[in-house]
């Protein structure tokens, strides 16, 4: 047997070679709807690049915000209707927001729910945290998120003054 021994098949024969590879299941696994190119990619090609960027919201048709806001009962759960806002506001489910899972879609969505449910109701990060199975920490941060995004997304803005006016 020689010192030198070839890597079985399929396994990679560089620490580049695992790199990219690494960088191709972490793209395939974060945007499922791009396609990979075909052929091969030349490894210094697949190591440079970075993935590109998520949006932070869907692209959806809703209502005005003002409806949404219109619309919301709150005469006897202040969270579930809440969350149906935002879940119709933003196109992701209400099992999606109050889940695990940390794509960005998902977590500018939580982040929203999280702020209205500040603002309408008043209520502690801790009360707020343990709905959403969070700590009141990233609750904290979420908020700061939500209005440091709205600086730069005027849909977002719109909805955050149509709540201001209807319940503040």
């Amino acid at each position: 047997m020689s010192s030198l021994q070839l890597a079985p098949r399929g396994e990679p024969r560089s620490v580049a070679e695992l790199v990219a590879r690494y960088r191709a299941a972490r793209r395939r696994l974060n945007f499922p709807g791009v396609k990979a190119p075909t052929g091969k990619t030349p490894i210094r090609i697949l190591i440079g690049t970075d993935p590109p960027t998520v949006p932070t919201t869907v692209a959806v048709p809703m209502a005005p915000p003002e409806d949404l806001v219109a619309a919301l009962d709150l005469s006897r759960d202040k969270f579930d209707p809440i969350l149906k806002m935002v879940s119709e506001r933003t196109g992701v489910s209400v099992a999606d927001i109050l889940g695990k899972g940390r794509r960005a879609p998902i977590a500018a969505a939580r982040q929203e729910a999280m702020w209205t449910v500040r603002t309408i109701t008043n209520w502690s990060l801790s009360r707020i945290g343990g709905r959403f199975n969070r700590d009141h920490t990233t609750v904290l941060h979420a908020i700061r998120q939500v209005e440091a995004r709205a600086d730069q997304d005027a849909d977002l803005r719109a909805f955050m003054d149509a709540v201001k006016n209807a319940f503040c």
